[in-house]
């Protein structure tokens, strides 16, 4: 948990009439060697009354300029006052310190100033080591093991044909892991992207640009574990056209009853087999589509 000063927040656009008086959004900033440095954004967990509520207690606080000591450019902002703290979960930080994965957990009104204290950025002891940490949800498996980026490099070189049809020209969403923490990467890219590693331009839904990673060769894939990435997820559509999906995958997870098979690998994969044969019996021929083997 953080607790953070409201500097500004983003309205909800629409039709006048059509929605009520609410936020989407807060960014946030905390005090840091006496000045206000901006902390990050601060997007979701916030429930329609909660949303109507945050506005109505911002709104008397707008002010024409930021309060910001180091500015920031948000021409989409309304600035306020930071006289509000409100508490936000975080899930690690990101290399210019900004929170990650932010979530709104109230406004906290038994707060003062002196004791709210920045998020830190803290390094691993010496080199960090960037691979796929032990605690990964998807490498729950009793042989898994901490890779290093020459061993997920190792990895690909063999399988970098086979993969490309799959994850080849399609925006990827990644999973990274970096300073000692695993995340799925949102917000703005790293600095240091190799030339090999494409973006892509997009509009987001939200409003405004954003950009996708996509990779093309082999040197894409090791671009890709150089900026620290352990997992990739593909878009169901490619790059040549992101608006229309050509595939679906279907993801099958183990019940409430079989996530003790995470350590006995051998009862998991035969009960998730079961279930991806008892599903495919259901599916009409037209899905049957050969998986990547790995």
């Amino acid at each position: 948990m953080q607790e953070e000063r409201d500097v500004s927040y983003r309205r909800v656009r629409g039709t006048l009439g059509a929605h009520p008086r609410k936020i989407a959004s807060l960014y946030v900033g905390s005090r840091e060697n006496d000045k206000l440095i901006y902390g990050g954004k601060v997007r979701t967990d916030y429930t329609e009354a909660t949303a109507r509520e945050l506005r109505e207690r911002l709104d008397p606080l707008i002010r024409r300029t930021s309060p910001l000591d180091v500015k920031i450019k948000k021409p989409k902002a309304t600035w306020v006052e930071p006289t509000v703290n409100a508490e936000v979960e975080y899930g690690a930080l990101t290399d210019d310190g900004l929170l990650r994965e932010a979530v709104f957990k109230g406004l906290r009104d038994d707060l003062t100033l002196h004791n709210m204290k920045a998020p830190r950025l803290v390094p691993s002891a010496g080199r960090p080591k960037l691979g796929v940490p032990k605690e990964n949800i998807l490498q729950l498996l009793t042989e898994a093991v901490v890779l290093s980026k020459d061993e997920l490099a190792d990895y690909w070189k063999p399988v970098w044909k086979k993969a490309l049809p799959h994850l080849g020209h399609r925006p990827l969403k990644l999973v990274r892991h970096v300073h000692g923490t695993t995340f799925y990467h949102k917000g703005p890219l790293p600095k240091d992207i190799p030339e090999a590693v494409h973006q892509l331009r997009i509009q987001k839904r939200e409003g405004g640009q954003g950009a996708r990673l996509w990779v093309d060769s082999l040197d894409g894939f090791l671009g890709l574990v150089q900026i620290g990435a352990v997992e990739l997820h593909p878009w169901n559509s490619t790059v040549e056209n992101i608006e229309r999906a050509d595939r679906i995958i279907i993801d099958l997870d183990p019940g409430d009853g079989e996530r003790s098979c995470f350590g006995s690998s051998s009862r998991c994969a035969s009960s998730m087999a079961a279930a991806a044969r008892a599903a495919r019996v259901k599916l009409p021929p037209a899905f049957y589509v050969p998986f990547w083997p790995v």
